[in-house]
């Protein structure tokens, strides 16, 4: 049935709404969640010359102020993206303190991988044809610096290697293999953990790759692990004490041999 010009309601001539009962116009989704993008790299040099990288500093989200006379509750919420364990607070389950620990641990666990893979071994798509100058150690710092990523990731990237290996006995982590293998699970595991993350283009040029060498790596990387990169919190727990305890029983080797040096002088 067609409505009257002259009908009585809301619905005024013409059978149109006056401005008073239109509803009024509410933004959508995308316009009140954007968030600027992600600042790009200004320089186009590998990882040795590009001192414009860190220049791109990520700005931190203040923390809300507390209403005045309320007292400090520490709740068992998630601090720097870290998980928490049922009966733990984020400050007994992750040390700041340990945070260096965590970055060390992870280039001297992959370090002894690289020293105990054999002569013989398959060639897949993150081996090289030569090895790399750079040391495991010297490339975990340029990551550690330019990445910007949280500690998380670190021990999110030993997960995900760790995974490969038991799923694909066939993968080995070899001084061939090792840094592909490296950068790789630390762009997945930047992109999935942290909220702001770089594109491939910045993190291939962190790690001296193409564009096209590590968006293929990445896709090899995530068929590997069957697109599985959730971590459950008990499994972050172990990873992350394995690399703590690597980073301590490194640094207590260094200060033992420093002592017997210094005795036999």
């Amino acid at each position: 049935q067609q409505l009257q010009p002259e009908s009585k309601g809301c619905l005024g001539r013409k059978g149109r709404l006056p401005s008073s009962c239109r509803p009024t116009k509410r933004l959508c989704l995308q316009d009140r969640c954007a968030v600027p993008p992600a600042a790009q790299p200004r320089s186009d040099a590998a990882c040795e010359v590009a001192q414009d990288l860190g220049n791109f500093p990520r700005t931190p989200v203040p923390a809300p102020l507390p209403e005045v006379g309320a007292k400090e509750h520490k709740a068992p919420a998630q601090e720097h993206g870290a998980p928490v364990l049922e009966g733990t607070t984020p400050q007994s389950m992750f040390d700041e303190g340990c945070d260096e620990q965590v970055v060390a641990g992870l280039a001297i666990v992959i370090q002894r991988m690289a020293a105990l893979a054999g002569e013989t071994e398959i060639l897949t798509h993150f081996h090289c044809a030569h090895a790399p100058a750079v040391s495991i150690r010297d490339y975990v710092d340029c990551i550690r610096k330019f990445f910007g990523c949280s500690v998380e990731c670190y021990v999110l990237s030993l997960v995900y290697l760790d995974r490969i290996i038991k799923r694909h006995p066939d993968v080995v982590v070899s001084p061939l293999s090792c840094h592909r293998l490296l950068i790789t699970s630390m762009t997945l595991a930047a992109k999935f953990q942290d909220d702001v993350f770089y594109t491939n283009t910045f993190y291939a040029k962190v790690g001296g790759l193409s564009l096209e060498e590590l968006n293929g790596l990445e896709h090899k990387m995530l068929a590997l692990l069957d697109y599985r990169l959730l971590v459950p919190a008990s499994e972050y727990e172990l990873y992350r004490r394995i690399l703590c305890q690597a980073a301590s029983a490194s640094s207590a080797d260094k200060e033992g041999a420093h002592i017997l040096g210094s005795e036999r002088c």
